[in-house]
Formats: C-alpha cells, structure tokens, sequence
C-alpha cells in the first residue's frame, strides 16, 4: 500500500509506503522503481494517478561533507595521474635527446 498526498493534482508526492501481506495493497511492491544514488540529489517518489505509475524525481540538495571530500579526492587523483604522465614525457624527452646526442657522436 502506498500513501500519497490528498490533492487534485494528477500527480502526488508518495509520503509513505507499507507492504503487509496480510493486507491487500493498492499497488504491487514489487514493482517499485529503484532510486538511483546521485551525489547532491534526493530521490521523492511520485505517483501518477492517472497511469498508476511510480516514478522518482531527484530534488537538489546541499552536498555531504563526505561526498565534498571524495570529489576533492577523485580531483586530486586526477592531478596526480596527469603529474605522472608529464613526468614520463619529460623523462623519454631527455632519453631521445641522449640518444640523438650520442647518434651525433658516433658518426
């Protein structure tokens, strides 16, 4: 069974959801959409009375401190990846000019 806001509207906020199967519901539970986990959003889950479909929409919310410090991180990784690789170029840089140089040399 799921609750949802008395309203003219066709579409309504779900405030609740129950499952007892001893009771016959209004709307198959096992059927419910999964929410998706997006950082900064909160999934409400709405339902359409006109279709009877459940549906989330996602409502913008402030940031976690956790979820503002593994962006910082994921950001600091790419710095580190982007470092690494200029470092290797730099080194095969100064490996091709040896070699040119002792190219020279020889000849």
């Amino acid at each position: 069974m799921i609750i949802i806001e008395k309203s003219e509207s066709t579409k309504v906020k779900v405030e609740g959801i129950y499952s007892l199967e001893e009771v016959a519901v209004e709307f198959d539970t096992s059927e419910l959409p999964v929410a998706e986990d997006i950082p900064g959003k909160t999934a409400e889950l709405f339902y359409n009375k006109e279709t009877k479909q459940l549906a989330y929409e996602y409502i913008d919310r402030p940031l976690t401190e956790q979820e503002r410090l593994q962006g910082l991180e994921e950001s600091q990784g790419n710095h580190k990846a982007t470092y690494f690789l200029s470092l290797q170029c730099l080194k095969w840089e100064r490996f091709n000019y040896v070699v040119r140089y002792y190219q020279e040399i020889l000849r």
